[in-house]
């Protein structure tokens, strides 16, 4: 039996830095353009499809559930957030759920047979090089308005958490 304390901490670690970008971009939906906001739409739909589908199918290796699941977080994310850019936003956020879902649960059952833990290192780095730049692209567009220091700090401590997760628990699927 697989221990899934350590894809749970994973997981929630991943899904904290995507909502804490997610409710800065939210904030500063309407005063930003209509390609920001299919960006967003389009980040947001992958985002939440990828780390769903990855820490499904990786450590159960269940292919089909993992595109599922994948899918279905990448499109409750999606299309919400990609409306905001209108209806060309709206189907980013659509394709890029599927998209999201479908590469996740597929990079998840590849990376089945690679070292986990460097694996896992580098998906938290990249969720939170994901998080942070489409954060940063709303700040820019914004004209510079200030991101909260407690939103920021928050963001780097859970990215710290994570990080330093991966070298407590152990990342296994046997």
């Amino acid at each position: 039996m697989v221990d899934m304390f350590p894809w749970i901490f994973a997981f929630i670690t991943m899904s904290a830095m995507t909502l804490l970008s997610l409710y800065y971009v939210y904030e500063r939906r309407e005063r930003l353009s209509e390609m920001c906001c299919m960006m967003n739409g389009m980040m947001y739909g992958n985002l939440p499809g990828i780390i769903v589908g990855v820490l499904y199918a990786l450590p159960t290796g269940d292919y089909l559930m993992g595109t599922i699941l994948g899918t279905i977080a990448g499109l409750v994310v999606g299309i919400p957030i990609g409306r905001s850019g209108g209806p060309l936003g709206r189907m980013e956020g659509v394709m890029a759920g599927f998209m999201g879902g479908t590469m996740g649960a597929m990079l998840g059952f590849m990376m089945r047979f690679v070292n986990l833990q460097l694996f896992m290192q580098f998906l938290i780095a990249s969720v939170a090089l994901m998080s942070f730049e489409v954060a940063y692209v709303a700040y820019k567009e914004t004209d510079r308005e200030k991101i909260p220091k407690l939103l920021l700090g928050t963001f780097i401590a859970i990215f710290l958490i994570a990080i330093i997760g991966t070298f407590i628990f152990n990342y296994t699927i046997s």
